[in-house]
């Protein structure tokens, strides 16, 4: 089930802006440290607690996951071109208009004709005569068909830089998934940071560790074990674990 939590790291480095993480999900060059340091606010205390997450449960990991470093680097960078150009231009929330309508196409959770709409929308707004172009062989695409439809997914798969099919059909409560994810860390970081940073770790790493699939009943279980005490993140966990299981 490794794309379930990869997904959960994701969301915690793009919600909550934890630069390390998402640096080392992008350059292939991890930090090495280990600290656990007690900062002085919430958010230094959990990104100490996430370099380590990634470094004791990820970084060995490397190997057997093959991860495409050079294309995610791309990705990164066409993607921040984009925001980049929004925000010159005055759009408000423009990395999380971009992002969730990329998140949006990739996992296919609405009409393609809908993406469509809203890459014509933020291309309109970036009045940038280079993204036009980039973007014009998806924007002109026709839909009528499922073969065009296919031929419009694989243009805009290509603008980012990735494969011609990296849209696939994904969970349907994607995005509800990705909030509870989100919350769920938050309430980590209230409740244990910054006077408790180990109980956070163990906790992470049980949850986003490596582990056979079909073991996700057990790993839940000793995670509320691990909550019991603390009725916010008993409740967190709850609503993190009740998206997980929403069948796709």
């Amino acid at each position: 089930m490794f794309f379930q939590w990869h997904t959960a790291v994701i969301v915690i480095a793009r919600l909550l802006h934890l630069g390390h993480l998402a640096y080392c999900q992008t350059s292939g060059n991890p930090s090495t440290s280990t600290s656990l340091e007690r900062p002085s606010s919430t958010d230094e205390v959990m990104n100490g607690v996430m370099k380590n997450v990634w470094n004791k449960e990820f970084v060995p990991k490397f190997e057997e996951l093959d991860l495409d470093w050079d294309m995610m680097e791309r990705v990164a960078a066409e993607r921040q071109y984009l925001i980049s150009t929004l925000v010159l231009k005055g759009a408000k929330d423009a990395y999380k208009l971009v992002w969730r309508a990329d998140e949006a196409f990739v996992h296919q959770l609405s009409p393609l004709r809908d993406t469509q709409l809203t890459f014509r929308e933020l291309i309109d707004i970036a009045d940038d005569e280079s993204l036009t172009t980039i973007y014009a062989s998806f924007l002109a695409a026709p839909l009528d068909t499922e073969e065009e439809k296919t031929a419009a997914r694989a243009a805009l798969c290509r603008v980012w830089s990735r494969p011609s099919n990296c849209s696939l059909k994904g969970r349907p409560n994607y995005f509800e998934f990705q909030d509870a994810s989100a919350r769920l860390f938050a309430t980590v970081g209230k409740v244990w940071a910054p006077d408790h940073p180990e109980k956070a770790e163990k906790f992470f790493r049980r949850l986003l560790g490596f582990g056979d699939v079909g073991e996700e009943s057990q790993k839940f279980e000793e995670l509320k074990v691990m909550a019991a005490d603390e009725p916010l993140l008993k409740k967190a966990l709850d609503d993190f674990i009740y998206e997980f299981n929403v069948p796709y």
